[in-house]
Order: C-alpha cells, then sequence, then structure tokens
C-alpha cells in the first residue's frame, strides 16, 4: 500500500504528467488514493468476511464516495 501511494505520488508529479494536463495539482488527489488503500485493507482484514474483496469494495458506502470524490477532483484539475 505504501509503495502504490509513493507511486501515484511520483506519477502525479513527473514531468511526463506535468507535461501531458499542464498542470502539477493532480498531487491533490493523494489523498483520496491514500485512503482508498487503507480502506481496501480495512475491508480486507475484517473477520468473518466471507463474501470476495470486490464485492466487499463496491457495496462499502465511504470507499465508494471516495472514488466519486477522487474522480470529481481529478475532473476539476484536468478540465479547470
Amino acid at each position: 500500500g505504501i509503495l502504490t501511494t509513493a507511486s501515484y505520488a511520483v506519477y502525479t508529479l513527473s514531468d511526463r504528467t506535468l507535461a501531458y494536463f499542464g498542470t502539477w495539482h493532480l498531487v491533490f488527489t493523494l489523498p483520496f488514493v491514500a485512503f482508498g488503500i487503507v480502506r481496501f485493507l480495512t475491508l480486507l482484514r475484517r473477520a468473518g468476511e466471507q463474501r470476495s474483496p470486490t464485492d466487499v469494495m463496491v457495496r462499502d458506502v465511504p470507499f465508494v464516495v471516495n472514488i466519486g470524490l477522487w474522480a470529481a477532483v481529478v475532473a476539476g484539475v484536468v478540465y479547470f
């Protein structure tokens, strides 16, 4: 999880990403990615959970809200 978050941070600040999107503000999406990974790991560690991890994720309100907020911030940064 830590390496994934760090990789995303490096991606948001890479020269190629900056040139493509024309902004460094994608770094503001980093908290959403970190929360999503932590939430996913929390859901995986729940005791007694018999459903698939994907099923648990798509039915978890905080996880789904986080994805929506992440998408909104990305769209705002890229298009506005």
